[in-house]
């Protein structure tokens, strides 16, 4: 039986063996690659090697990085290893039970990249150029402080050059923010405001080097602050704003102080810290005594102005930049445009941010059942937000991805593992979906109890702008079950009975409503003109002859002896009996020309009839109106005319307009320009067309929206008429004979044109 059990271990052994089922990875060479942008340690292996565990051992020293490789045997010629390389000191390989612990010594804080493939092994670094290899750890980023706590002391080890320790919110209240960065010690600075999208503020730090920094923060107008060196000597913070209105730049010893403030007021309740954003001295001055700002060289300074930003073109060289390989490079961003001045009055205010965007530093993440534990503990050390994890957070994770902001991997990582965070300040907190929800729920009804059990405060505000029947439907609906509100319309006064945490809410919100509704004023200009022509030539003649034995003119004939030529009979249409009559009724008569012989045998009447006229008319309506915003404007100006009818014997009088109305209603853009419903009508009374005594109305109209700049002058609409007409009578055959066919005919031209134009012009007054 013995002999059978050792047969069968001993096949057992040669099987594993045969197989290749030993699970010890052999690495054979440890070598060192330098490069101009990073440096390289590659660990040959005679098969693909997981990817190990990487952790700092000790918390407050990121110098000091070790790789624990599971079922690995080390056959190098030496486990402890010194390099000349600009960031690797030293490496030493410390065996342990079941695992060996790579130890990396680092000459300065760095980023690192791990991969393998079938020749084993490899962890990069960039190289950090112009970086000073010794920094000093950062504390975490906005630190809550009462009140002002002295910037840690200088480090030795700093080469003569400032370093940031610290950035902070030193002072919060509606409508400004106060931060504060801590440095070593005092140091020269500038400031580069830049207003074109993207928005932010820099403040580039002389004889300053310090670690890259990047942090979300998400308070007021201020979405993110990072750091990073420009050059060997300069350190540039960025502010991230969502928009730049006023702020304000001071040192104060080692603490650089950096306001952000929408109200200009503000600035004369803190006068250590008025400046507005118009641009001061060129050149960067040594830690002043009062507030400067400084502008690039070369950089215009723009005049001072209130609520309107004017910005020089300007070229701004960012900190570095993460690239794919794990390289650190500067990235230039060409001169922005010149813009117009921007009216911040209808500038956009952001009432719900909604989930921020992703802001955090780009790594590459590659795990393989790591635990999630470990995983969360490494994000927050580069993310230098402070971690607390719920001990029911289990689980392993499995992943490859490539240069992913650290808080998108983070966000990935929590649902898939069923797991959710809530950030409170520089805390963050990790924990089940439905143990946060269940914390959330009674956290709501804690919060509710206490609202229901705490004293009621009462406080009026008369509102200056808004009806307070307007805003009343509003105001209600963000209080809370125990709150009441009463309105006095007579003194346009608001009564709050509610509890301290909801009066704040209702204040800024009734400040918001009850806010001046800027005006318009608004241009009508109609213009119509017209010309007209007439010409008219008419002829009437008539003749008598007579050829008879008495005058002595016979003619000598037995038939006819004698002959006798007379017009037509008088009428009224004819009165001297014309042989030919086409006079023109509208047409000056000429005098009567009679010719005749002296016997009176031959008597010939002629009378022309012609006329020529033209005339020209011009009329002009200007109406104006002023209103504000969303408000309509009436204005009419003309004349009604009374019209009575008489039905079963009694008289009625109606009184008809006959004048010009202008309707119209402004809305301001964010823009500045102005959007108008535009009604306008235009009624005139003709009493060259009576009907039944009464005159006719001609009615022009126009009924439309359209949207100008501020002064500009639209054409609303137009009306183009041409009237032509000609006519001609006369004797048929003879009327168109050439040369003498004028004889017998008439002839009327007449021309007619009218044009109407409507121009509207609107101006917000200021």
């Amino acid at each position: 039986m013995r002999k059978a059990t050792t047969r069968i271990l001993l096949i057992l052994f040669f099987l594993s063996v045969g197989l290749g089922l030993d699970a010890k990875v052999t690495i054979s060479k440890i070598e060192y690659f330098p490069g101009e942008d990073f440096v390289q340690l590659h660990m040959q292996t005679d098969k693909i090697l997981p990817i190990p565990d990487i952790f700092y051992p000790e918390k407050d020293n990121l110098k000091r990085l070790v790789m624990r490789i599971q079922d690995a045997d080390f056959q190098v010629d030496d486990t402890s290893l010194a390099f000349d390389s600009p960031v690797i000191q030293a490496l030493n390989v410390q065996p342990g039970a079941g695992y060996s612990d790579v130890e990396i010594l680092l000459k300065g804080e760095a980023n690192y990249r791990v991969f393998t493939n079938q020749t084993g092994l490899y962890i990069e670094f960039p190289v950090l150029k112009g970086l000073a290899a010794a920094g000093v750890p950062q504390p975490p980023l906005l630190t809550p402080v009462a009140e002002k706590a002295a910037p840690p002391p200088a480090s030795r080890a700093d080469n003569g050059r400032v370093s940031l320790h610290d950035v902070r919110v030193a002072a919060q209240e509606p409508g400004r923010i106060r931060f504060e960065l801590a440095l070593s010690r005092e140091t020269e600075y500038r400031v580069i405001p830049i207003e074109q999208h993207p928005v932010r503020l820099a403040i580039d730090l002389k004889n300053a080097q310090s670690r890259k920094m990047s942090k979300a923060v998400n308070l007021k107008n201020v979405k993110s602050i990072r750091g990073g060196n420009n050059s060997s000597d300069i350190y540039r913070v960025v502010f991230d704003l969502d928009y730049l209105k006023h702020f304000a730049v001071q040192a104060k010893g080692n603490l650089l102080q950096v306001e952000f403030f929408d109200d200009p007021q503000a600035a004369a309740k803190a006068p250590e810290l008025a400046l507005s954003a118009a641009a001061a001295p060129e050149q960067p001055a040594p830690v002043p005594p009062a507030p400067v700002q400084a502008v690039m060289k070369d950089e215009p300074a723009a005049p001072p102005s209130e609520g309107k930003v004017l910005l020089a073109p300007s070229r701004e060289f960012f900190g570095p930049e993460k690239s794919r390989a794990g390289e650190e490079t500067a990235q230039a961003v060409a001169p922005p445009q010149e813009e117009a001045p921007v009216d911040l009055n209808f500038r956009k205010q952001t009432v719900d941010e909604g989930r921020p965007q992703y802001s955090g530093e780009p790594y590459d993440f590659s795990f393989k059942n790591a635990d999630i534990s470990n995983i969360l503990k490494f994000i927050a050390k580069v993310s230098g937000l402070n971690m607390v994890i719920n001990p029911n957070v289990t689980g392993k994770f499995t992943c490859e991805l490539v240069q992913v902001p650290w808080d998108q991997a983070l966000e990935i990582m929590l649902k898939v593992n069923g797991l959710d965070m809530i950030q409170e300040g520089n805390i963050l907190r990790i924990g089940k979906v439905e143990d946060l929800a269940l914390e959330a729920k009674r956290r709501q009804e804690l919060r509710e109890a206490r609202e229901q059990e705490g004293n009621l405060e009462v406080s009026t505000r008369t509102l200056s702008f808004a009806k307070v029947k307007d805003i009343q439907a509003i105001l209600k609906k963000q209080m809370s079950p125990r709150g009441e509100l009463v309105t006095d319309e007579r003194t346009n006064t608001l009564i709050i009975s509610e509890v301290p945490e909801r009066i704040k809410v209702i204040d800024g919100l009734i400040d918001t409503l009850d806010a001046a509704n800027p005006q318009v004023q608004i241009e009508a200009r109609i213009v119509e003109t017209s010309s007209e022509s007439l010409s008219t030539f008419g002829i009437q003649w008539g003749m008598n002859a007579v050829a008879n034995s008495s005058y002595g003119n016979q003619t000598n004939l037995v038939f006819p002896n004698s002959v006798q030529v007379n017009g037509v009979p008088e009428t009224k249409t004819n009165p001297a009996g014309y042989v030919v009559n086409v006079p023109t009724a509208d047409s000056v008569v000429f005098p009567k020309i009679s010719l005749g012989n002296i016997a009176g045998t031959f008597n010939l009447d002629v009378a022309l009839s012609a006329l020529t006229s033209k005339g020209k008319a011009r009329i002009i309506s200007s109406p104006r109106a002023t209103t504000q915003n969303n408000m309509p404007a009436e204005i009419t100006q003309g004349e009604r005319i009374p019209i009575q009818t008489n039905q079963n014997n009694t008289i009625t009088t109606q009184y008809i307009n006959a004048a010009l109305e202008l309707k119209i209603t402004p809305q301001i853009t964010a823009r500045g320009s102005v959007i108008m419903q535009v009604d306008i009508k235009n009624d005139i009374a003709d009493f060259s067309k009576p009907v039944n005594g009464m005159p006719t109305i001609k009615t022009e109209t126009a009924k439309t929206s359209v949207m100008v700049s501020d002064g500009g002058t639209i054409v609303l609409g137009g009306l183009y008429k041409i009237n032509e007409d000609s006519s001609n009578t006369g004797v048929p055959i003879l009327s168109k004979i050439p040369l003498i066919g004028s004889l017998f005919k008439n002839s009327r031209k007449y021309g007619k044109t009218q044009e109407l134009m409507i121009f509207i012009t609107p101006r917000i007054i200021k």
